[in-house]
């Protein structure tokens, strides 16, 4: 993480300064960002960010576990987000109550929803760097 620019940041200040939880959220994302490139340098910053966009709402681990579940499967390139891994989880596909979703949809939703060139991402892209 980055102490030094997320050092105001507490319970307070979340609810005053949202440019620190903005902040936050890019600091996570890039920290993502580098632990993926070193583990896979070839991908793609595209599937980097899908990747990272999955992780950022379902966590790593699910991330790493999703990646492994979807390279048992034949055919399936834990390498690509779109028509791959996104198809893969062990999030539960149960409705939660209150939601009227489930985890994965939740998750996967918020990926479609941010990450493709024709979503809402174009206005991310000076923050994103890719």
């Amino acid at each position: 993480m980055a102490p030094s620019a997320l050092e105001d940041l507490d319970w307070q200040s979340v609810y005053e300064r949202p440019e620190l939880s903005v902040r936050a959220a890019i600091i996570k994302l890039r920290g993502c960002d580098a632990r993926l490139q070193a583990l896979s340098p070839d991908l793609d910053a595209l599937v980097r960010v899908a990747f990272c966009d999955a992780a950022y709402n379902g966590g790593w681990s699910h991330l790493q576990q999703d990646r492994q579940l979807c390279a048992l499967q034949r055919g399936c390139d834990a390498d690509q987000w779109f028509g791959h891994v996104e198809l893969h989880s062990v999030k539960s596909r149960e409705k939660w109550q209150g939601y009227g979703q489930s985890a994965y949809d939740i998750n996967r939703e918020h990926v479609r929803n941010t990450v493709p060139l024709q979503s809402r991402r174009m206005k991310y892209l000076p923050w994103l760097g890719v």
